[in-house]
């Protein structure tokens, strides 16, 4: 019946939610119904995971390193060019100047 060791079975969560399940179906549709269900643990079914055949993870893991670096050699240069023309204009210095005046 447990062919597969899951943890849910192991763990404790099974019983649980089963007793759970119980306590709703014996207050909705009356202790009768309850009692005849049973409880049966199957894995999902799905394929083997293969590491080395997905062309997405492949290319994610070429390009992504690329795009970030490109993302900062972009917004680099502008941002030093903001500073620099902050400096030049002291516009920091002028709008602290201004908060002290007041």
């Amino acid at each position: 019946m447990f062919a597969v060791c899951s943890g849910y079975f192991f763990e404790g969560f099974l019983a649980i939610q089963r007793a759970v399940d119980l306590s709703i179906m014996s207050e909705l549709g009356g202790m009768s119904s309850a009692q005849d269900i049973g409880v049966e643990l199957k894995s999902f079914p799905y394929p083997p995971y293969r590491q080395n055949n997905d062309s997405f993870v492949i290319v994610t893991q070429t390009q992504l390193p690329f795009i970030i670096m490109l993302s900062f050699i972009v917004t680099a240069p502008i941002i030093c060019m903001d500073i620099v023309l902050e400096k030049e204009k002291k516009l920091k210095v002028g709008s602290l100047q201004c908060l002290f005046n007041l």
